[in-house]
C-alpha cells in the first residue's frame, strides 16, 4: 500500500456517513502479529482497520475520540508492507463519500 492510497483510507476513516457495520475488515485481523502473510484488501476495508486501532481504541480524559499518531505510523507501516489494494483508492474514496476526486 503505499502511502497516498493509506492517507486516502485516514480520510476515509474521518467520514461518520459510512456505514462502517457493513465494511469486512477481518482479513486484516492480526496484521501486525510477525507471521501474517500480505494480503489483497479494499479501501474501506483498512479505513475501517485506521478507526478502530487509531481512533476508537484511544480517548481523551474527557471521553473524546483522538486520533492516536504513534499507532497511526505503526499501521502506515504495517500497510505499507503487508496491504495491497485491489481498487483506485481515489474512485473508492470518491465512491464511498460522494465526493469526486
Amino acid at each position: 500500500m503505499t502511502k497516498a492510497e493509506f492517507a486516502a483510507a485516514f480520510e476515509l476513516a474521518h467520514a461518520d456517513d459510512v456505514s462502517w457495520s457493513d465494511v469486512d475488515d477481518s482479513m486484516l485481523h492480526g496484521c501486525a502479529l510477525p507471521d501474517f502473510q500480505p494480503v489483497h484488501t479494499t479501501l474501506l476495508s483498512v479505513a475501517r482497520l485506521i478507526r478502530w486501532q487509531c481512533l476508537f481504541m484511544f480517548r481523551d480524559a474527557a471521553g473524546r475520540q483522538q486520533w492516536d499518531a504513534a499507532e497511526l505510523h505503526s499501521l502506515a507501516l504495517i500497510a505499507k508492507r503487508r496491504f495491497t489494494l485491489i481498487e483506485d483508492a481515489a474512485a473508492a474514496l470518491a465512491r464511498s463519500t460522494g465526493r469526486v476526486a
